[in-house]
């Protein structure tokens, strides 16, 4: 049985900063990098209606997932009751860059079984009009997330999502060695002139940080895939390869240090500074990869071949202690 979308009155959009309520209709807007998702939002939303969210070319401008409020639109439930409904914006895909590609493999490929059941694929025009009629006409399926969105279903949607999250983590691995390059190359330079150690340390902390979500969202996938190694071992590898990356700036940092003769205080102060840093990430990365459970077999636990001082060494306990309760609570 669908669910229906009615329209009540003149339509527009409006941000939704909150959290979206329990009794919402959700509408996720999944698709390749400038393939007219912001745009279909802002049509929508009319033209007397700017949003500012979308652009005229390829590369993405919705770089966080956002919600928007669909004024006049609601759903009819089950039970006659109405639900608001809302559009939830998400970062272009790059699994797939041509939309005429995208669109028959989603007809042809993807939704062919859904498509035979009675579903209609239609292409975005780029008007209000356009919009309306796709938005008010969809209808949404239960067997749809039943069963293209299970990894164990016999779809092509799974193997797509998760080709997509390998891309995504080998795209990180990769700049994040070009940060580390980088990083460590300033390191040798006896005055590179500016304070580029700090822009280098936030573009690494960003870039771990996707890293985990990424990987994070691979152990959410569930059951192990053909060809992809254990979820779980590619977790703790990662946070071996975050821990040890910091463990070696200090490390390098020590040693820069040791060139007195060459260094101005400027300098100096700009290595101390890094040095700081470089402990404080290290300690931190050590206490996570410390509290996730023990390595897997084939990864040798993590040795330390850093010296902290009492009062690092206190905080790191202290963090190790919190962290651990912090799991134990969770877990009850």
């Amino acid at each position: 049985m669908a669910l229906p979308l009615v329209q009540t009155g003149d339509v527009s959009i409006e941000r939704w900063t909150s959290k979206v309520p329990l009794e919402g209709h959700r509408i996720l807007l999944l698709g390749a990098t400038g393939s007219g998702k912001s745009s279909f939002i802002e049509a929508l939303a009319g033209s007397h209606n700017l949003l500012g969210i979308s652009g005229s070319t390829l590369a993405s401008v919705t770089q966080d997932v956002q919600a928007f409020k669909v004024v006049n639109v609601q759903a009819k439930q089950y039970d006659n009751d109405v639900w608001p409904v809302f559009i939830i914006d998400t970062p272009g895909q790059e699994m797939l860059k041509r939309s005429e590609d995208h669109f028959g493999q989603l007809q042809n490929v993807i939704w062919k079984d859904e498509v035979k059941r009675g579903a209609v694929m239609v292409k975005f025009q780029n008007t209000q009009a356009s919009a309306l009629e796709i938005l008010i006409g969809a209808q949404v399926w239960d067997s749809i997330f039943s069963s293209v969105f299970n990894p164990n279903g016999k779809t092509e949607l799974p193997p797509l999502v998760l080709t997509e999250l390998m891309g995504r983590i080998q795209n990180a691995r990769h700049e994040r060695q070009v940060i580390l390059r980088d990083r460590f190359q300033l390191l040798t330079l006896p005055d590179p002139g500016c304070d580029l150690d700090s822009t280098l340390i936030q573009l690494l902390k960003d870039v771990d940080g996707r890293l985990t979500n990424y990987i994070h969202q691979l152990v959410v996938f569930g059951s192990p895939v053909p060809n992809v190694p254990d979820p779980e071992s590619i977790m703790y590898q990662h946070l071996f390869s975050i821990t040890l990356s910091w463990q070696q700036f200090i490390h390098a940092n020590k040693f820069a240090l040791t060139q007195s003769p060459s260094l101005s205080p400027a300098r100096r102060a700009v290595l101390k500074k890094s040095l700081r840093a470089s402990i404080d990430n290290f300690i931190s990365a050590y206490v996570t990869l410390n509290t996730v459970g023990n390595p897997p077999s084939n990864v040798q636990p993590f040795a330390p071949t850093v010296k902290l001082g009492m009062l690092d060494q206190i905080k790191l306990t202290t963090l190790m202690q919190a962290k651990r309760l912090q799991l134990q609570r969770k877990a009850l």
